[in-house]
């Protein structure tokens, strides 16, 4: 799907999960959207969008049009600031590697997006953050194993934005990422599956959830996607 110029959209909708599948309409996954011009918010609206979930550090966002029948919710995920997060991972934010550390390091931040979700009022809510791959990557990943989705769907779903960003990285003069040459990027697309295959493996959607007091919300993102 398309809003507008912007790539990598896609609706959490139509997933396998447990016996059914996910409820379209309900959760988007997208990269910023600071720069949609208002037929491009028009076409956001449209979708039934009420909620944006806002992964990105404060020094991220930019003003954009958004229009007043869409909330925004400010809920970053990491410290840019933390000592040695960025030494360690800096050139590494594109890869499900540092996903462990970023859960290790800011559990409660995460847990934040799916409060978040949880009390969004009726409508679709958009988790966001830059490119819409890594961080936003990391929380729909979560997202999709508590509503019982097959390992296999999520990575695919993940490696579809990894696709979708290359692609974009080719074509777009002024993205900021530089796009790898074929020989790296199918590297790191392997790589990448492997550390969302272990992350996966490692964690406990609904164990982090109910560890912090959270089963009410962890109930509440699922008749989300799933009711």
């Amino acid at each position: 799907m398309r809003w507008g110029s912007v790539v990598n959209v896609r609706d959490l909708g139509g997933l396998p999960a447990g016996s059914g599948l996910t409820v379209a309409g309900r959760v988007f996954r997208a990269p910023r959207l600071d720069d949609l011009d208002e037929a491009g918010w028009a076409a956001v609206d449209a979708s039934g969008v009420r909620t944006l979930v806002d992964l990105r550090n404060e020094d991220e966002v930019r003003p954009s049009r958004r229009p007043t029948s869409i909330a925004r919710r400010h809920v970053p995920i990491e410290d840019p600031t933390h000592p040695g997060f960025l030494e360690t991972w800096g050139d590494r934010l594109d890869s499900p590697a540092y996903y462990p550390t970023n859960l290790e390091l800011w559990p409660d931040r995460v847990a934040a997006v799916f409060v978040a979700i949880a009390h969004a009022p009726p409508g679709g809510v958009v988790v966001h953050c830059s490119a819409g791959r890594d961080r936003t990557g990391l929380v729909t990943a979560m997202l999709l194993q508590l509503v019982g989705t097959p390992v296999d769907v999520v990575v695919e779903d993940y490696l579809t934005s990894v696709e979708a960003m290359h692609a974009h990285a080719r074509t777009a003069p002024g993205w900021p990422e530089r796009a790898r040459d074929d020989e790296s990027h199918a590297a790191h697309v392997a790589d990448s599956e492997r550390f969302l295959r272990a992350f996966l493996a490692a964690v406990d959607t609904r164990r982090f959830l109910e560890d912090r007091g959270l089963s009410a919300e962890a109930d509440a993102v699922r008749a989300r996607l799933l009711a």
